[in-house]
């Protein structure tokens, strides 16, 4: 009986996360087919309407190369869906799109671009470089960096609550090694050393550190709440300002190769071996110190032999 009703509340809580999952895909998907602004491909209201023609081809000053450009650029009925870019060429039209709606609808493309982060890292889809490129593309450098950082951090933590509620017995089961290998190698003995938060800045420094399976084992392990979002939020700015800032001049942009070069990967390489320099270096000074205590301790406690 006991065993069933463990299982039992298992699929419950299970049953609770898709509902939760299927209710923010509901929500995004209200954002984009219902709240949608309509703009009849051009921006603004009826006053503020322009139209690519009006604004461009009755312009004596352009020359032939730069109206073909300007109507290249036009968003047609079937160029003006909104999805999740898979590619850089479906990431340079969304942008394109939203930076028309930003223009004067600036508070739903906010709200539909943090639901759509937030909704990718909570359930640990992949393809959140997309959405830090797009960041960059909309909002510039400098706004874009601390907003995805945010949005990283914020996502991230709304997945660590959803492992908690329910992924040990998945990750147990699926994923036993490398649980136990985190557990041990860099949870158990780092937090006795005091150096957790530095070892969970870098990790997810690190180019090639998994940071969904982080995100979902991290509360399996008992990875203090606080310390998690801290080590998102700072140990992936590296890795978000390179992204913001490559989106910033989207249109030199060809394919991925052209965001993460060797350069890009050296120098995250660089900062996460730095970071984890401090905890190197306690591992190697601290268990002399704590012998050295202990073999005094042992000394005091010895009994000493009566002389004669």
């Amino acid at each position: 009986m006991a065993i069933n009703h463990h299982y039992k509340s298992i699929w419950i809580r299970l049953l609770f996360i898709l509902l939760i999952f299927l209710a923010s895909f509901f929500w995004l998907l209200f954002l984009v087919q219902v709240a949608r602004p309509d703009i009849n491909l051009n921006i603004g209201d009826k006053k503020q309407k322009i139209s690519y023609d009006e604004e461009f081809l009755h312009d004596d000053q352009k020359t032939n190369q730069e109206m073909s450009d300007i109507l290249k650029n036009k968003p047609n009925d079937e160029d003006s869906r909104i999805s999740f870019p898979s590619n850089i060429e479906q990431l340079k039209r969304l942008a394109r799109i939203l930076s028309l709606y930003s223009q004067t609808h600036s508070q739903y493309v906010f709200i539909l671009f943090c639901s759509a982060y937030i909704f990718k890292q909570t359930f640990a889809i992949p393809g959140s470089v997309f959405l830090n490129l797009l960041a960059g593309a909309i909002y510039g450098t400098w706004i874009s960096f601390p907003l995805c950082c945010l949005l990283s951090a914020i996502g991230a933590t709304c997945c660590f609550f959803l492992s908690k509620m329910a992924g040990r017995h998945l990750l147990e089961h699926y994923f036993p090694e490398k649980l136990n290998y985190f557990r041990q190698k860099y949870i158990e003995q780092q937090r006795h050393q005091e150096n957790l938060f530095l070892v969970l800045i870098s990790l997810r420094l690190f180019p090639m550190t998994p940071n969904w399976f982080l995100n979902i084992a991290s509360p399996i392990v008992n990875v203090p709440l606080h310390l998690f979002f801290l080590s998102v939020l700072i140990g992936l700015m590296p890795y978000n300002f390179i992204c913001v800032q490559t989106g910033s001049i989207l249109s030199q942009i060809n394919s991925m190769d052209d965001v993460f070069t060797i350069k890009t990967f050296i120098a995250s390489l660089f900062v996460a071996i730095v970071v984890a320099i401090p905890t190197l270096l306690t591992k190697k000074i601290r268990p002399p110190i704590m012998s050295t205590a202990n073999s005094n301790h042992l000394d005091r406690s010895k009994p000493k032999s009566n002389q004669n």
